[in-house]
């Protein structure tokens, strides 16, 4: 992955050759929205490079503001496998502009061990196994297959399951 840094930002390549900004420290670098008119109020002078610097992050400001989380999409669930409902995160799945895939919520009452269906688009390009809880409040593996299931392999309980997986990204 290759990164370019100038004095006031990150950047790094994404996959599809564009470029976006990499997280921003923990200590962001202050603003200098208003400058101008606070360096003229007290009579003092702004060289070209600070106004041109002052105009770059009232527009990068501007632009922050526009961008959107991604939607969330409501899980297909499969085999009797309904929402847990009350205070947890229904089942609901969504995509990043990097090509990562973000699958959460909690589910119930399944009568098999596939548990829902991702859209094309959405696949991981080969199977993963990731770790996850069931009722009553055990360890178990939930596959993520290239054909979109979400399967619970071998034996489990239907009292509630974790569809909240790490970041994945989709290939399909």
């Amino acid at each position: 992955m290759s990164t370019y840094e100038d004095s006031a930002s990150r950047w790094q390549r994404r996959r599809d050759g564009s470029w976006s900004p990499l997280p921003r420290p923990k200590s962001p670098p202050v603003r200098t929205q208003g400058l101008i008119e606070t360096v003229a109020a007290q009579g003092g002078e702004i060289t070209a490079a600070e106004a041109r610097l002052t105009a770059a992050e009232d527009r990068l400001v501007a632009l922050e503001a526009t961008i959107a989380d991604p939607d969330w999409i409501d899980l297909p669930l499969l085999n009797g496998w309904v929402d847990y409902g009350s205070i947890y995160s229904r089942p609901r799945f969504r995509k990043y502009d990097d090509g990562t895939v973000e699958i959460r919520g909690l589910v119930k009452s399944g009568t098999a061990s596939d548990v829902a269906q991702l859209p094309a688009g959405y696949r991981p390009g080969q199977d993963l196994i990731f770790a996850t809880t069931t009722s009553p409040s055990v360890y178990c593996r939930l596959d993520v297959k290239s054909s979109g299931e979400l399967r619970l392999p071998g034996s489990y309980d239907n009292g509630f399951l974790s569809v909240s997986l790490p970041r994945f990204y989709a290939d399909q």
